[in-house]
């Protein structure tokens, strides 16, 4: 009984130093009335913390584990509103289909354009010795 009441504690700290870094990310975004998301910038304060730190608290990275092992969870609301508005959805389709068609198109011409600078940018010896194991 007092492992599960451990782990039940690890995880009530792992939560509350996360809502405490969402809280501080809302209250900078609130503050400087900034149009990035408080919890964006919550997760950046977290980043920048654990960066200094250099090891996570074992309550931090069980509760993430926890998160990250449950996340489809999270998008239940999401899917359910567009189930919702279908209408909606069905009125702007066209719109939505060339946004998703053009960003594809676009991503794909940015990361052949970096392929192609990042392979030009190998001294060509070290091509042929790779190429030759």
């Amino acid at each position: 009984m007092k492992k599960g009441a451990a782990k039940l504690a690890d995880i009530l700290i792992g939560l509350v130093i996360l809502l405490c870094f969402q809280f501080a990310g809302q209250s900078i975004t609130d503050q400087f009335s900034l149009t990035l998301p408080g919890p964006v910038i919550g997760m950046l304060l977290l980043f920048v913390a654990l960066t200094v730190v250099k090891k996570a608290p074992r309550a931090l990275s069980d509760t993430s584990a926890m998160l990250i092992k449950h996340l489809s969870l999270f998008f239940l609301p999401a899917a359910t509103g567009i189930f919702f508005l279908g209408a909606a959805v069905n009125r702007e389709l066209p719109a939505i289909t060339l946004i998703m068609v053009v960003s594809t198109v676009v991503a794909m011409m940015i990361t052949a354009f970096l392929m192609q600078w990042l392979i030009r940018k190998k001294p060509i010896d070290e091509r042929d010795e790779e190429m030759a194991n």
